[in-house]
């Protein structure tokens, strides 16, 4: 694959997961292999809505990873490609994924008295 058309790939992928991304796909995604009807509600337990939030996080590091190694290999590399990605990282991320995790999962990890140091640090 072109190496330019991998960075689209990648970027359009990057752009485009945030907007798929919202609270209830997982559910969605649930209910579609139950065989569920749309108007039923189906329980998602926070860590099934967060997992697929960590997968445009993972596609981000691809980004990163790809950057460093045109920079170091004196390859052009377009700002813009580093500038989208860390606008999704502060938009997306922290300002919504990270809210979610502190709201509904790290609750849950210091009410069962599990990963409360990890839990700790991470809302620090």
């Amino acid at each position: 694959m072109r190496e330019d058309t991998r960075r689209n790939f990648l970027l359009k992928g990057g752009i485009v997961s945030p907007k798929l991304m919202i609270p209830g796909v997982a559910g969605f995604a649930l209910r579609e292999k139950s065989g569920e009807k749309a108007g039923e509600e189906v329980e998602v337990s926070p860590t099934e809505d967060l997992m697929p939030e960590h997968g445009l996080l993972n596609r981000l590091l691809l980004i990163y990873e790809e950057s460093e190694r045109r920079l170091g290999g004196n390859r052009d590399l377009d700002p813009k490609v580093l500038s989208d990605a860390a606008g999704i990282i502060k938009n997306f991320i922290e300002n919504y994924h990270e809210k979610l995790e502190e709201d509904y999962l790290f609750p849950r990890f210091e009410k069962a008295g599990k990963l409360t140091d990890l839990v700790a640090v991470l809302r620090q």
